[in-house]
């Protein structure tokens, strides 16, 4: 059903510049059978679609009925609510996934709601949630931003941590050496000789 929903998306926008919609019915309903391709002849004999007298609403409902039928709704609102981001799953891939989702769902006006609280719900940062939770507004284009803006810092923060951060073994190297200048520092020439074995008498 998602696939023939993407579809019917775009064989719309085609009807529309096309000047299709302007045309007969019969016209309609053979441009929209003969688009399908060679399942059409299936849809027609399995739906009794009528080419002669079946306007286009009426076979469009037809098709898009007989999609909506091969989609088990509570199990595809089950995976929805069930999703949370995956632990190396960037934020971007898991709204996406949310969209793709939730278009399996049939949640008709509340579908953007549906998928902000998920968002909030769903998110891997504690923080990031508690952030979200606080806004008593919060619109779905608001959670996907303030949700990119948290990923987005949290990894130019990591970044900068990891520039920053000094191997162990190069501390202790300078504290060895900055300990061996201050005590020769104090040292006398005969001193230091009697320290060094290897120095020449």
């Amino acid at each position: 059903e998602d696939d023939w929903e993407r579809w019917l998306q775009r064989f719309e926008r085609y009807r529309v510049v096309s000047g299709l919609g302007r045309k007969t019915q019969p016209e309609q309903v053979a441009t929209l059978l003969y688009t399908i391709g060679n399942s059409a002849d299936d849809l027609v004999t399995t739906l009794r679609i009528n080419e002669g007298s079946d306007n286009y609403k009426q076979v469009l409902k037809k098709i898009t009925d007989h999609f909506a039928q091969r989609t088990n709704t509570i199990a595809e609102r089950a995976r929805f609510n069930k999703r949370s981001q995956q632990p190396s799953e960037k934020i971007e891939e898991f709204i996406h996934a949310l969209h793709h989702l939730a278009d399996r769902c049939h949640y008709g006006t509340l579908r953007d709601e549906l998928i902000r609280d998920r968002i909030v719900v769903g998110v891997r940062d504690d923080n990031l949630s508690e952030k979200l939770q606080s806004k008593s507004q919060l619109t779905l284009a608001e959670a996907i931003r303030i949700s990119r803006q948290s990923e987005a810092y949290q990894e130019s923060k990591d970044v900068i941590r990891s520039d920053c951060v000094t191997p162990v073994d190069y501390v202790k190297k300078v504290r060895k050496q900055t300990s061996f200048s201050s005590l020769a520092s104090h040292q006398s020439p005969n001193q230091m000789s009697s320290a060094n074995p290897t120095s020449p008498r």
